[in-house]
């Protein structure tokens, strides 16, 4: 894992390119399904952006990459509605990987802390949970847990906690599963909701 100390900001806004394998041809842009632009891949990976009522901003989250290096930068930002700017992104981590499948997603909790959760595409690499240091802020993240999950779908209840759900490669391929935390830090077992032949 390559966290960043100083929180690198990007000059501007450079989403992944992913490619899927590739065809049997010279032509440089010839790949398989689903490749192009997926700074917001997958439609299973929600939410990616909430709006916080409090601090008028649409916080985000997508998979920034390196200028000169294929590499996935889980990335955050924000809307300001009010001046109607967005900053500078603040870089996560590098997920040392171009899978679009290890896309963030995010959550806002009830104190405004903004959760980053990284995804993994099945067991090859390890999946992470971050934590703004500060409410309705971008600046900076703390690493929380690090675990294995995709497609991740976290929603936080007020009041309760989150309701974690995400899918987990098992014997049967993939599996529907969830898991509930009552801070975001302490989690418990993932519960399989349902699971079919081939997974899901």
């Amino acid at each position: 894992m390559k966290t960043t100390n100083t929180w690198s900001k990007p000059k501007g806004y450079r989403g992944i390119w992913s490619s899927n394998g590739s065809l049997t041809t010279d032509e440089p842009h010839a790949f398989v399904h689903y490749s192009g632009g997926f700074a917001t891949a997958f439609c299973k990976h929600l939410p990616m952006a909430m709006y916080a009522e409090t601090a008028e901003k649409t916080f985000f989250c997508y998979a920034g990459s390196h200028p000169d290096e294929h590499s996935i930068l889980i990335m955050a930002s924000y809307f300001d509605h009010r001046s109607k700017l967005v900053p500078r992104p603040t870089v996560i981590i590098d997920k040392c990987t171009d899978d679009a499948h290890d896309n963030p997603v995010l959550s806002i909790d009830g104190d405004g802390f903004i959760w980053i959760f990284a995804s993994a595409h099945g067991t090859q690499r390890p999946a992470y949970i971050f934590r703004s240091q500060e409410p309705y802020s971008t600046a900076a993240f703390d690493p929380v847990d690090e675990m294995n999950f995709s497609y991740p779908q976290p929603w936080y209840i007020p009041g309760q906690g989150f309701l974690f759900l995400h899918t987990r490669y098992d014997e049967n391929g993939r599996s529907l599963y969830w898991m509930t935390s009552t801070d975001g830090r302490t989690w418990g077992k993932p519960i399989c909701l349902a699971s079919i032949e081939r997974g899901h």
